[in-house]
């Protein structure tokens, strides 16, 4: 645990999977096992960072509904259980644009597992 810290000072408070990973644009409407996230702190607050074991060579970062839900994910959970987990199974994963109910802006969303939920 102490080296993981360390490390993580060590990038600039970045998610280690990120040093071997380029950064990609988040994969819309294609379910993605993400096999990897974490967070990192921005100009405007904390957002996610994800892999997923559909493109190993990138990582992606998720906008404020899609850290929201991931912060939701593992609230009151054991996050070493969940990150052994992810590493063996994946977490389905559907990323959508969405359009405010006033029509004038537009954001990323998730659901998490969405065979389950058509």
């Amino acid at each position: 645990m102490l080296k993981d810290k360390a490390k993580k000072i060590n990038s600039n408070g970045g998610v280690a999977f990120m040093d071997r990973r380029e950064k990609a644009e988040l994969i819309l409407d294609e379910t993605l096992l993400v096999d990897d996230f974490g967070f990192i702190k921005g100009e405007d607050g904390e957002y996610v960072v994800l892999s997923t074991k559909d493109y190993p060579k990138f990582f992606f970062f998720g906008g404020s509904v899609v850290t929201q839900k991931f912060k939701e994910l593992i609230d009151g959970e054991n996050l070493d259980d969940i990150k052994e987990k992810l590493e063996a199974e994946g977490l389905p994963t559907l990323f959508t644009k969405k359009t405010t109910k006033k029509g004038n802006r537009s954001y990323t969303t998730c659901v998490f597992y969405p065979e389950e939920e058509a």
